[in-house]
């Protein structure tokens, strides 16, 4: 049996040039059944979530999503 692997990329502008995303987030998250990569430049961050198995995937990105969120409410709030 073949073992599949989901791979998603997300790609996300920044609002503020000031924030470093990869100061607050770990640049890279591993977890059983899958990892999470994050890279930087000044207008996007792009984050990479490979996953053994769909539910893992969605776990990963609801994880990474919520802290992302977080982080642009508090600099919206400044």
């Amino acid at each position: 049996m073949k073992i599949k692997n989901y791979i998603l990329r997300i790609k996300i502008p920044k609002i503020n040039d000031s924030v470093n995303y990869l100061q607050i987030l770990d640049k890279t998250k591993k977890y059983k059944r899958s990892s999470i990569k994050i890279n930087e430049n000044k207008e996007y961050i792009t984050i990479l979530i490979n996953a053994v198995d769909v539910s893992a995937l969605r776990g990963s990105v609801n994880a990474i999503l919520k802290e992302i969120q977080i982080i642009k409410k508090i600099n919206l709030l400044h």
